[in-house]
Formats: C-alpha cells, sequence, structure tokens
C-alpha cells in the first residue's frame, strides 16, 4: 500500500508540472491510472507521453501491474 501512494503521489506531481491529469483509483496495493483528454473527448498524443512517463516511473515501484 505505501508504495502504491508513493507512486500515485509522484504521479500527481508531475501531472501537475505538464498541466496534464490522469484519472486515478487507488485500490490497496493497485492503482490503476487512466489518461485521456476531456476536451479533445478521447486519447491525444500528450496522453501517450504521460502514459509512457508513468510507465518509466512505475517500474522504480515493486506493486504495479500492467
Amino acid at each position: 500500500f505505501p508504495d502504491a501512494v508513493a507512486l500515485l503521489t509522484r504521479l500527481a506531481f508531475e501531472a501537475e508540472h505538464v498541466d496534464h491529469h490522469p484519472d486515478f483509483v487507488l485500490e490497496y496495493r493497485r492503482l490503476t491510472v487512466r489518461f485521456w483528454t476531456h476536451t479533445a473527448g478521447g486519447v491525444t498524443q500528450k496522453d501517450i507521453d504521460a502514459a509512457r512517463a508513468t510507465d518509466r516511473l512505475a517500474a522504480q515501484y515493486t506493486v504495479v501491474e500492467k
């Protein structure tokens, strides 16, 4: 659970930095991150870039499932 919360916190700061905010769902040790651009009504290149950055950050934690 602490690793999932730590990852969520780190992702939240990164999202704020790039001004692109995903949806998070935290269920005990499982963190689900969903990217899509609300104003575009779907997935954009910005979402794809953010998902790749999330994968890189998540690789540092042991509780993440893909």
